[in-house]
């Protein structure tokens, strides 16, 4: 049992979101709940919001929904974030999910290449 740093209730472990740091599993806080509601608070409130929305069409519900969907996680990483990046295709403009900066500008890099994605994944395994 734990006691969350924002709304200061006593949870079960099972109510945290899992931290990796430096290969030690840490029980993250606050608790999912406050985490959730506060990524998409600060997101929202952001001055970016605006311009999010002219450039990719998603609604401040939409979001909410995505951030809801992944539980306030990137879709990729599966580590929980504030922020997170509103993720779209460039060829059709469809948005796919949202992605923490890394995850995004990596994709971006790999320029959107199944095959060079791929190739990326067989080198790592290497």
């Amino acid at each position: 049992m734990k006691i969350c740093t924002k709304c200061k209730i006593e949870k079960d472990d099972a109510s945290f979101y899992i931290h990796h740091i430096k290969n030690k599993i840490v029980r993250r806080q606050p608790c999912k709940d406050c985490h959730k509601l506060n990524s998409s608070q600060l997101y929202i409130k952001s001055r970016k919001w605006q311009e999010k929305k002219r450039r990719y069409g998603i609604s401040k519900q939409e979001y909410e929904r995505f951030v809801e969907k992944q539980k306030g996680l990137c879709a990729i990483c599966l580590n929980p974030f504030d922020n997170l990046d509103v993720d779209h295709c460039h060829t059709t403009s469809k948005v796919r999910g949202l992605l923490c900066q890394k995850c995004n500008k990596g994709i971006g890099l790999l320029q959107e290449n199944i095959v060079i994605i791929e190739n990326a994944k067989r080198y790592l395994l290497k």
